[in-house]
Protein backbone atom coordinates (compact mmCIF):
# COMPACT_ATOMS: atom_id res chain seq x y z
CA UNK A 1 0.00 0.00 0.00
CA UNK A 2 1.26 3.71 -0.84
CA UNK A 3 2.13 6.14 1.84
CA UNK A 4 -0.75 8.17 0.41
CA UNK A 5 -3.68 5.35 0.28
CA UNK A 6 -4.81 5.76 3.21
CA UNK A 7 -5.44 9.89 2.61
CA UNK A 8 -7.50 8.87 -0.52
CA UNK A 9 -9.37 6.58 0.93
CA UNK A 10 -10.55 8.26 4.07
CA UNK A 11 -11.06 11.29 1.49
CA UNK A 12 -13.48 9.17 -0.17
CA UNK A 13 -15.80 8.29 2.55
CA UNK A 14 -15.11 11.52 3.99
CA UNK A 15 -17.44 12.48 0.56
CA UNK A 16 -19.87 9.78 1.33
CA UNK A 17 -20.87 9.65 4.74
CA UNK A 18 -22.73 13.20 4.27
CA UNK A 19 -24.83 11.64 1.11
CA UNK A 20 -25.37 8.54 3.91
CA UNK A 21 -26.84 10.75 6.17
CA UNK A 22 -29.16 13.05 4.12
CA UNK A 23 -30.05 10.22 2.17
CA UNK A 24 -30.58 7.75 4.85
CA UNK A 25 -30.95 10.04 8.18
CA UNK A 26 -29.57 7.99 11.12
CA UNK A 27 -30.10 4.38 9.34
CA UNK A 28 -26.57 5.64 7.63
CA UNK A 29 -25.07 5.14 10.26
CA UNK A 30 -26.23 1.47 10.94
CA UNK A 31 -25.21 0.95 7.08
CA UNK A 32 -22.26 2.27 7.68
CA UNK A 33 -21.13 -0.01 10.04
CA UNK A 34 -22.82 -3.01 8.12
CA UNK A 35 -20.52 -2.20 5.09
CA UNK A 36 -17.23 -2.51 7.28
CA UNK A 37 -18.38 -5.49 8.97
CA UNK A 38 -19.39 -7.25 6.27
CA UNK A 39 -15.80 -6.06 4.26
CA UNK A 40 -14.04 -7.13 7.50
CA UNK A 41 -15.40 -11.13 6.99
CA UNK A 42 -15.07 -11.22 3.41
CA UNK A 43 -11.64 -10.56 3.67
CA UNK A 44 -11.21 -13.02 6.78
CA UNK A 45 -13.21 -15.87 5.11
CA UNK A 46 -10.47 -14.85 2.28
CA UNK A 47 -7.66 -15.14 4.44
CA UNK A 48 -8.69 -18.58 5.86
CA UNK A 49 -9.63 -20.09 2.62
CA UNK A 50 -6.84 -18.71 0.78
CA UNK A 51 -4.60 -20.17 4.25
CA UNK A 52 -6.28 -23.72 3.75
CA UNK A 53 -5.90 -23.98 0.25
CA UNK A 54 -2.01 -23.02 -0.59
CA UNK A 55 -1.12 -23.31 2.83
CA UNK A 56 0.68 -20.28 3.76
CA UNK A 57 -0.82 -16.60 4.57
CA UNK A 58 -1.39 -14.31 1.36
CA UNK A 59 1.68 -11.80 1.39
CA UNK A 60 -1.63 -8.94 0.78
CA UNK A 61 -2.55 -10.48 4.28
CA UNK A 62 1.00 -10.03 6.58
CA UNK A 63 1.59 -6.57 4.59
CA UNK A 64 -1.77 -4.59 6.06
CA UNK A 65 -1.61 -3.98 9.55
CA UNK A 66 -3.07 -0.49 10.57
CA UNK A 67 -1.64 1.80 12.74
CA UNK A 68 -2.59 4.66 14.53
CA UNK A 69 -1.15 6.89 12.58
CA UNK A 70 -2.97 4.38 9.19
CA UNK A 71 -6.05 5.85 11.04
CA UNK A 72 -4.72 9.30 11.46
CA UNK A 73 -4.85 9.58 7.56
CA UNK A 74 -7.59 8.38 7.12
CA UNK A 75 -9.54 10.68 9.16
CA UNK A 76 -7.62 13.74 8.03
CA UNK A 77 -8.27 12.43 4.63
CA UNK A 78 -12.40 12.18 5.59
CA UNK A 79 -12.37 15.67 7.45
CA UNK A 80 -10.39 17.08 4.12
CA UNK A 81 -12.78 15.39 1.63
CA UNK A 82 -16.23 16.46 3.55
CA UNK A 83 -14.49 20.15 4.05
CA UNK A 84 -13.99 20.36 0.13
CA UNK A 85 -17.87 18.98 -0.25
CA UNK A 86 -18.98 21.44 2.35
CA UNK A 87 -17.60 24.59 0.63
CA UNK A 88 -18.34 23.48 -2.71
CA UNK A 89 -22.16 22.74 -1.82
CA UNK A 90 -22.75 25.85 1.00
CA UNK A 91 -20.02 28.30 -0.34
CA UNK A 92 -17.27 30.08 2.57
CA UNK A 93 -20.20 32.50 3.88
CA UNK A 94 -21.14 35.96 3.36
CA UNK A 95 -18.79 37.72 0.74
Amino acid sequence: MTRMAPLGMGATMGVMMPFMVHGLGAGAIIWFVLAHVAIALGVAISAIVVVRWIGRSPAWLRVHKPSLHHVGQMLCGAGLGFGVLHVFAHGLGAA
